[in-house]
């Protein structure tokens, strides 16, 4: 783990959403006990589905491109009624 921190580029997309991406090097050993960096993405969404909510999805981009989800945050605002 590293106490870097990671710059994010990104711009607001055709729908509405606001998508930015990152990176970081990761050491990894092979089978033969080599260390070897490699570099990984991150890619941070964020959207608005109602007046209410708010939503931050994060994925993890492997080396190879794979995009998986590792977090959801949603946001929403509870009304006095």
């Amino acid at each position: 783990m590293s106490a870097n921190m990671m710059v994010s580029t990104g711009a607001p997309r055709d729908d509405g959403r606001v998508s930015m991406l990152g990176s970081y090097t990761a050491s990894m050993c092979d089978e033969q006990g080599v260390t070897q960096k490699q570099k990984w993405g991150w890619r941070t969404v964020i959207h608005q589905p109602d007046a209410d909510t708010v939503v931050l999805e994060s994925f993890n981009i492997s080396p190879e491109g794979q995009e998986d989800r590792a977090v959801e945050t949603r946001l929403t605002r509870r009304r006095q009624g």
